[in-house]
């Protein structure tokens, strides 16, 4: 299989798999997980990643770093992050290889390896699946150097910013494929992005190397103390002076905060309001949402552009915690405002049970549950009896035991041999059955996973 870097695509998997409705179980049940001991991820066979990195010339290449980087979803938020889970070499014949001789993070849906020479070529192969051996081929291409300069308002330069490559589209930034997409790229891995950083100087101007021949546009994510650090994507066949808005600043607290042992997994997201109309007519577009850890004391800060702002917490799916329903707002009005607010979050119900075979009652290892939350029930002539659904997700263990941590409520509860990333996703139908989940936990019976469609 040659894969090179004309060849770039998203492959999800195909999956079919049936799904049950929990029964509720009010007495105790012995095998479950303790809510201080979360499910983990089923058994995953050992897989090798090998193959070849070679040249514009079809000859190996010795020396080339290879990384392993997974495309997965976070917890918590509809966002996806690449996250690198390992790293090779090429020797004398350009050869490498990886092993994974452990689970990787059952939210990872794909992973590519990216390529990098010692004269700056780059490549990159198409997705792997994380659960197979891949034999693969990455034909490297020639990169180049931009110049350009980093302003604020009436031409100020702005010193001292760090701009970090992130990713690069063969095609123009708001040109987008056949199916809604953005053109073909990739995402650069992290390591890589930090080598690549560059700083600007007194005058704003910089220089940014490792970019393929080929780009079109490209993402950087920039760092500044007055203007915030937003990631910015720009076509590259235009003058490369890129002027940012004064910012203000958002900062604030989660309430009550979560014991200490839980805070490292709880994250604060900032997010344009959806509703506000947004009229700046700029030549690259500036993306301010933004995903951080929060403090020991719980607090957090962001520097924004004036607009009307959705602050909320993200947490992981293994602390007890979830946020409030109704996230928190802010609304900058002019430059250096400061806007102080509080995220709230409270303690989740722990959801245990297990996952079976229709067939037989065998667990089912690494199944994926589904907890559908009703949101919203829809009106209009395009949604007349649809709804809206909040979705809880989490894995089985090697016993086919799972937890969740939800809000209180009603929910339905679904079980699929894989997640699904297929678009439109599954909808359950109005008359389906619901669970009410209250209180500090919760166990549900045996939930049936219908394999018979598989």
């Amino acid at each position: 299989m040659k894969i090179g870097l004309q060849r770039f695509a998203v492959q999800p998997a195909v999956v079919l798999a049936g799904f049950a409705v929990a029964l509720l179980m009010t007495g105790a049940n012995p095998g479950l997980v303790s809510a201080e001991e979360p499910a983990t991820p089923g058994d995953v066979p050992e897989t090798v990643i090998s193959g070849v990195v070679k040249d514009a010339d079809d000859k190996p290449v010795e020396g080339a770093r290879v990384w392993f980087v997974a495309f997965r979803t976070v917890d918590g938020a509809p966002m996806f992050e690449w996250k690198s889970v390992g790293e090779s070499a090429t020797d004398a014949d350009g050869r490498f290889q990886w092993r994974r001789q452990r689970p990787i993070d059952e939210r990872c849906t794909g992973i590519t390896a990216f390529a990098h020479s010692r004269d700056e070529s780059s490549g990159w192969t198409e997705y792997c699946k994380v659960d197979q051996s891949h034999e693969v081929m990455i034909s490297l291409s020639a990169t180049r150097a931009i110049n350009g300069r980093l302003v604020g308002p009436e031409d100020k330069p702005i010193k001292n910013a760090r701009i970090r490559l992130s990713s690069f589209s063969f095609g123009k930034r708001n040109v987008r494929n056949v199916r809604g997409s953005r053109a073909r790229g990739s995402t650069l891995p992290e390591e890589l992005g930090n080598e690549l950083l560059v700083t600007t100087d007194a005058d704003g101007s910089f220089t940014m190397t490792g970019l393929p021949t080929e780009a079109a546009s490209i993402s950087a994510a920039v760092e500044t103390e007055e203007y915030g650090n937003p990631t910015l994507t720009f076509d590259l066949d235009e003058p490369l002076v890129l002027s940012l808005e004064r910012t203000g600043s958002v900062e604030g607290r989660v309430e009550p905060l979560p014991e200490k042992i839980h805070r490292a997994g709880v994250r604060v997201r900032i997010q344009p309001d959806f509703r506000q109309k947004v009229s700046r007519e700029t030549s690259f577009d500036a993306n301010y949402s933004s995903l951080i850890p929060i403090g020991q004391d719980g607090s957090f800060q962001f520097r924004v552009p004036p607009g009307k702002w959705d602050v909320s917490a993200v947490i992981d799916r293994s602390v007890p915690w979830v946020p409030v329903k109704l996230g928190s707002h802010a609304e900058v009005a002019a430059a250096g405002d400061i806007r102080k607010i509080t995220v709230g979050v409270v303690r989740a119900v722990a959801v245990r049970g297990r996952i079976v075979e229709k067939a037989g009652g065998k667990p089912v290892s690494g199944a994926c549950v589904t907890l559908y939350e009703l949101a919203a029930r829809l009106s209009g002539k395009n949604f007349e009896g649809k709804n809206a659904w909040n979705q809880t997700i989490c894995f089985t263990d090697k016993q086919g035991q799972f937890q969740a941590f939800v809000h209180p409520g009603h929910f339905f509860v679904r079980a699929t041999r894989f997640r699904e990333i297929k678009f439109p996703g599954f909808e359950p139908k109005n008359d389906a059955r619901l669970t009410k989940i209250a209180g500090e936990k919760i166990d549900l019976r045996d939930v049936v996973l219908d394999t018979g469609s598989e």
